[in-house]
């Protein structure tokens, strides 16, 4: 559980006050600040005259809001003394604000994190605290007089262990007078909590080997990104033990223009406004702009946002509109006042919105990419770090500003150094927690290293390189040279997949590309989803008839359309594709029942596993069954075009073969019986038994691969006509 997470559990809001959404905090707080217009105006506490810079405003409010509130502090309570000269009236002004917002928040009967009507209370939740026989935490950061005061609360209740690393940098517990305990920088603890006993006390790690290499352009460390990864790969360090961070985020969109094979996986998710429905709604925005319309709001603003993305395919784009839609329905639900918006300002306002919205990544590989506050309690041994700049590491929000180091320190906040110190410390831990890393940032006429980089050459060695001759992202120009086919060379693993050996026999480089790089491509959508779907839908109706002998079709049908009725289907295409499947199904299973009636299915999506030569195969066998005295291996198929191989240079499927000889073993009470071999075609309704002759094909085609092969490319070019690779080879 992340700390954040642990607070929020560990306290209960009184007064039958309701969390507010965080879609909604951003309209609410709108709706105030055009209540203060003019007077934002007046005070420049906007960065320009209209409803964008309102916009932007809100972002300081909210901001400076948070901080005081996680501080408790009260705006009244600042001083003013070693202020600027308009600094009363602005902060007469965000108080004004403040309480307009608490008036909402009230009207609402809503809280907003810590920012609380007058009548609500915060309590510690006892019933979750006394879950737990003792707690420990792991703190990375500092804790606020918020956190402190709950912590104090807790200990009351419930034994607390601290476990937090101190350097130079930060020292996470502000309010725990460290010195006086005797506590080393550079050192990790354990202390019992509040009685502060140290329990335990051990050196921090080294820092890693470090690299930096500087870039003319920020999209050129792309290339050292992709370089690092590879070497890293064949050094034999695991996909899971290699990060990517990003000080900024923004960063994402050139690491998504160059990971077309999905290798990386974006941990903070991909951002809603790289995509088709943002940019379409941005494109209307400027029209809308460019020839000054004024036009109101419409009355139905989810058809009106419907209308616009119209063209945009349900399909391609399924979660971009569930996460605009949803928006939009909270919005209208919870009647936010937009009375008096017109569409450029509800546009604006959709946008900045959006703007924070991250999808789930769900299909992209095993190397992480993660910003610096999702390294904290991480793992791995090799870290690429990007924009290595002055302006991003450390990086200041313009609320920090606000209130100055002399005001800070009197109010007990933490000053601006303070929080660049915390940056510092987080990227301390990366460097402490791998054993190599490497740095890119950008140099040139308006951006400069972080100073950050000149302080660890002051502690250990780094080497600077030039990332620009070293890794071309791109082409260069100069003389060009014909294309040479590359050669590899290596021992394949002693365990196989039977659908990894169907690659390999088929193509070798193909092999290599997906199996040895993990230059795995994406799946298709749809064949995924039907794939998939046919065998849960097989298995949820063949299961009732485990251990029973005969099969009934006309239950078959029933449970099926049952099962396939429960489906939500994504798109309109399903719907039809479930509804052709319905028809397949029925005359499949006429066939199959009044042939099996004596038939009893022993397994269905059976784990299994095989020596064979000097290869293990693991698989999952569709299904087993005996009917008489044979025992049935059975493949579920469902393609268009179903054929058996009966050509012995092109055989490459396997698998049935591979089942088969793990009969034995999973049923030795039937290892007697004859095994037949089956291929059933789901939609071509017919079964199919498998070539013979097979076994020696299989044989031979073990013993070629054993020692070290070559993974050249397939001779036979209709296999690259939908390979994933054909660029990657030079076929296309």
């Amino acid at each position: 559980m992340l700390l954040g997470e642990f607070f929020t559990s560990c306290v209960l809001i009184k007064g039958g006050y309701r969390a507010l959404p965080q879609s909604l905090r951003l309209p609410l707080m709108m709706s105030v600040l055009k209540e203060f217009e003019s007077a934002l105006e007046n005070t420049k506490l906007v960065f320009e005259k209209s409803f964008l810079g309102f916009l932007e405003s809100s972002q300081f409010v909210f901001g400076f809001f948070d901080e005081i509130a996680q501080s408790q502090v009260r705006i009244q309570d600042i001083p003013l003394a070693d202020t600027y000269g308009d600094y009363d009236n602005h902060l007469a002004l965000l108080q004004k604000i403040y309480e307009a917002y608490l008036q909402k928040l009230e009207q609402y009967k809503l809280y907003d994190r810590l920012i609380l009507p007058p009548d609500a209370e915060i309590c510690v939740n006892e019933a979750f605290i006394k879950g737990f026989k003792s707690i420990d935490l792991y703190i990375e950061g500092m804790l606020t007089a918020y956190e402190q005061k709950i912590l104090a609360q807790i200990a009351q209740i419930t034994p607390i262990k601290v476990h937090f690393d101190f350097d130079e940098h930060c020292s996470p517990l502000s309010f725990v007078d460290l010195k006086a305990l005797h506590c080393r920088p550079n050192h990790r603890y354990t202390l019992e909590f509040p009685s502060m006993e140290i329990i335990q006390e051990k050196p921090l790690p080294p820092l890693a080997r470090i690299e930096a290499y500087h870039f003319s352009l920020a999209i050129s460390q792309v290339a050292l990104i992709f370089a690092k990864i590879e070497q890293w790969l064949q050094q034999g360090v695991q996909e899971e033990d290699i990060v990517v961070i990003l000080p900024d985020e923004g960063f994402i969109k050139y690491l998504a223009l160059f990971d077309k094979a999905r290798n990386l996986n974006y941990a903070m998710g991909t951002e809603l406004s790289e995509s088709k429905p943002y940019k379409i709604l941005c494109d209307y925005l400027e029209k809308l702009q460019d020839s000054q319309d004024a036009s109101p709001l419409p009355q139905n603003l989810s058809e009106w946002i419907a209308s616009l993305l119209e063209s945009v395919s349900q399909e391609k784009y399924s979660k971009e509109l569930e996460s605009i839609y949803h928006l939009i329905f909270e919005w209208e639900n919870f009647r936010v006042g937009f009375e008096g918006y017109t569409q450029v300002q509800m546009l604006e306002l959709l946008l900045e919105e959006l703007q924070a919205v991250r999808l789930d990544d769900v299909v992209g590989g095993k190397i992480r990419v993660i910003g610096v506050l999702e390294s904290r309690g991480f793992r791995f041994k090799k870290a690429v770090i990007v924009d290595f700049n002055e302006d991003k590491i450390p990086k200041i929000q313009d609320s920090d500003i606000f209130l100055n180091s002399s005001i800070r320190k009197l109010l007990k906040m933490p000053t601006m150094r303070d929080k660049e110190s915390l940056q510092k410390h987080y990227y301390y831990g990366i460097f402490r927690n791998a054993d190599e890393v490497a740095i890119a940032y950008v140099e040139n006429e308006n951006m400069h290293q972080s100073m950050m980089l000149e302080e660890l050459r002051d502690k250990t060695q780094v080497d600077l390189k030039n990332g620009d001759s070293l890794y071309a992202l791109l082409p260069q120009g100069g003389q060009t040279h014909p294309y040479q086919e590359d050669r590899f060379f290596g021992i394949l693993p002693s365990t196989l997949s039977p659908s990894g050996l169907k690659v390999l026999l088929e193509c070798r480089r193909k092999y290599y590309l997906k199996y040895l790089q993990n230059l795995a491509p994406q799946a298709s959508e749809d064949n995924a989803f039907m794939g998939n779907l046919v065998h849960q839908c097989l298995y949820d109706v063949y299961r009732h008839f485990i251990g029973k002998k005969g099969l009934d079709a006309q239950v078959l049908k029933t449970q099926a359309w049952q099962w396939l009725e429960t489906m939500s289907c994504q798109s309109a295409l399903h719907k039809v594709q479930i509804e052709l499947l319905k028809l397949e199904l029925e005359r499949f299973f006429d066939i199959d029942a009044p042939v099996n009636n004596d038939i009893e299915i022993l397994a269905l999506e059976q784990e299994c596993e095989v020596k064979i030569g000097d290869f293990c195969f693991r698989g999952r066998i569709d299904r087993i069954q005996k009917s008489g005295q044979i025992l049935q291996v059975i493949d579920y198929k469902y393609k268009n075009h179903f054929s058996l191989e009966d050509k012995p240079k092109k055989m490459s499927d396997f698998a049935l073969n591979i089942y088969a000889r793990s009969i034995s073993a999973l049923f030795p009470q039937y290892a007697h019986l004859e095994i037949q071999m089956q291929y059933w075609d789901i939609k071509g309704g017919e079964i199919h038994n498998e070539v013979q002759g097979k076994d020696e094909e299989l044989l031979k085609n073990l013993s070629a691969l054993q020692g070290e092969i070559e993974f050249y490319p397939c001779e036979n070019r209709s296999i690259c006509r939908y390979c994933d690779f054909v660029e990657i080879c030079n076929r296309d």
